[in-house]
This record gives C-alpha cells, sequence and structure tokens, in this order.
C-alpha cells in the first residue's frame, strides 16, 4: 500500500508541475503581450494626436490645443507659452515616452516644428488601474486553474498506476503450490505486462522448485 500512494503521489506531483509550469508559461506570455501591445497603441494615439495637434497649429494658428480627461495638448511658441507649461513637461526632449506625476502614470508625446514645441500627454492611469483589475481576475482563474491541475494530476495518476496497484493485490494473493496464474494475460500495457511476465515466470520457478523438494 505505500509503494502505491508513494508511486501515485510522484506521478501526480509530475503531471501537476508541468500542467501548473505550462499554465504560468501562458498566462506569463499573454501578459507580456497584451502590455506591449496596449503600449504600442498608446504610442500610435500620442503620435496620430500630436500629428493633429501639429496640422491643426499649422492650419489655424489662434485654436486652442486639445483639452479632456485623459489627452492635454500644450503648445508653446514664447515666453508667455513657456509659462503655462506644466513644470513636469520642462525639459522634455522629443520623443514618446512615460512620465510619472503624483503617482499617475502619464505617456508624453513631445514634437519640434521650427521654433514651436508641441506635447501631447496622455494620462493612462485609468488603463493601468483596469489592467490591474484584469490582473487580479486572471490571477484568480489561475490560482483555481492550478487547484484543478493539482486534482486532475491525482485522477490521471491513480489512472496510470491502477494495473500496477492490481497486480500487487493479485501477486499478494497468491500461495505456494498454486498453478501459475498467467497474470501476464490480464494486462494490454506493455509496461505492465512486462512486469507480470517476470512474476509468472519468478512463480513457475518456485513451484518447479517446490515439486524438486
Amino acid at each position: 500500500m505505500r509503494v502505491r500512494h508513494g508511486l501515485r503521489l510522484r506521478v501526480a506531483l509530475g503531471v501537476s508541475l508541468l500542467s501548473i509550469s505550462m499554465l504560468s508559461i501562458f498566462s506569463l506570455m499573454v501578459y507580456l503581450i497584451a502590455e506591449h501591445q496596449m503600449e504600442k497603441l498608446i504610442d500610435k494615439v500620442l503620435i496620430e494626436e500630436t500629428d493633429l495637434l501639429v496640422r491643426q497649429y499649422q492650419d489655424h494658428p489662434s485654436a486652442s490645443p486639445p483639452a479632456s480627461r485623459y489627452i492635454s495638448g500644450y503648445i508653446v511658441t514664447d515666453a508667455a507659452t513657456q509659462a503655462r507649461l506644466p513644470p513636469h513637461l520642462h525639459g522634455a526632449s522629443d520623443g514618446v515616452r512615460e512620465i510619472f506625476v503624483d503617482g499617475k502614470e502619464m505617456h508624453l508625446s513631445m514634437r519640434r516644428v521650427g521654433d514651436a514645441r508641441f506635447y501631447v500627454v496622455y494620462d493612462v492611469s485609468q488603463l493601468e488601474a483596469r489592467s490591474q483589475r484584469l490582473v487580479k481576475i486572471l490571477g484568480a482563474w489561475l490560482i483555481l486553474a492550478y487547484g484543478l491541475s493539482v486534482w486532475l494530476g491525482y485522477w490521471l495518476a491513480g489512472l496510470l498506476v491502477q494495473p500496477v496497484s492490481d497486480l500487487a493485490q493479485r501477486v499478494a494473493a497468491l500461495r505456494p503450490g498454486q498453478p501459475p496464474p498467467n497474470l501476464a494475460d490480464n494486462y494490454r500495457d506493455q509496461e505492465v505486462k512486462r512486469l507480470a511476465r517476470a512474476f509468472d515466470s519468478y512463480i513457475d520457478k518456485i513451484n518447479a522448485l517446490i515439486t524438486r523438494e
């Protein structure tokens, strides 16, 4: 009985660890791909908004930059507009980058066109909050999947070691002097059949020894 449980637990542990590893790798890949795609989408939106801001300024220099809950635009052309620029944008260089303002993550696009500087700021804190909630939900489902993997691994291990357990019970029921039981005829798995044949051969030798004695 100790061998049966030990073998089953070892098989279950191997199956469970393999399943958990595959689930973890797959989940991590999905998360990284999703994060990468979201970053690319945000950068694309920023570049398009910056293009729009530049064209709008060139067509209508007096038009106001965009100002919404999540996207804000700024145009610096002289000392007066420079003074109205938020402090966290001072010293920004050309390109797209992440910045943090009062603990909030934002993405900034800055472009120089002639003597003018164009800034577009995208507040992604709401997206990050939703992403964190999604990660928590996925984490809960992943833990549930881990538990299911362990249960399935233990159940599958029971199926795999059942022939070995059955063979052990048949061998334990044998008595010296009984006719050969032909244990190998009871199994289809080649590995178990070979083991059963070894027991059959050993039993034949014991019966032959008893007959000689």
